[in-house]
């Protein structure tokens, strides 16, 4: 395959207005377009592709932990595109590897549809809340836009611990003080 890297792929993707970019051994980069799988080239990725484009693109730290754990949750910074969420894992001894755009801006609880009670956790000083569901149901959007509803209330220090971080908080009238595990 011609030589990409794996940021040119991610805009690429993002341009076309894919939400999940999947780079798998024996097949094209695939982007997901209106739920829709699409080929982002026609060449296929060979094992060594996948894994060149993955291991690029990490820290060495990140590198490490995929090599010993065999999967890797992390997230990447594009220049003027944005950051993506990112997971690698190995598959039939290849590395394959899926990444979604994460949206520039923090929605707020109204705009993803959840009730008044969540909203009112966000005044709550003690307790403990639990945000669960299956990969793709908006728990990481969930906690940060909880996050930045109670940043924007009240004048306080927030501390999130991360693997990895995916949306960025602004400082407002309270501190939010976000930590990567193994960073």
């Amino acid at each position: 395959m011609k030589e990409h890297d794996l940021i040119d792929f991610l805009v690429l993707a993002a341009e076309q207005g894919a939400s999940d970019l999947h780079l798998t051994a024996g097949a094209p980069p695939m982007m997901r377009v209106a739920r829709v799988l699409k080929p982002l080239t026609e060449e296929s990725l060979s094992a060594e592709d996948t894994r060149r484009l993955v291991i690029d693109a990490l820290k060495e730290a990140q590198r490490a932990k995929l090599e010993n754990e065999w999967q890797l949750d992390f997230a990447l910074q594009v220049h003027d595109i944005g950051r993506f969420r990112g997971n690698a894992c190995y598959v039939s001894g290849a590395i394959e590897a899926n990444f979604r755009q994460i949206p520039a801006e923090i929605p707020d609880l109204q705009s993803l549809g959840h009730s008044p009670v969540v909203d009112r956790w966000c005044d709550e000083r003690a307790g403990l809340v639990l945000v669960t569901g299956a990969s793709g149901e908006g728990k990481s959007t969930t906690l940060a836009s909880m996050a930045q509803t109670i940043a924007g209330r009240r004048s306080v220090n927030i501390v999130s611990i991360e693997d990895p971080i995916e949306f960025v908080h602004s400082q407002g009238r309270s501190l939010v003080n976000q930590r990567e595990v193994g960073s």
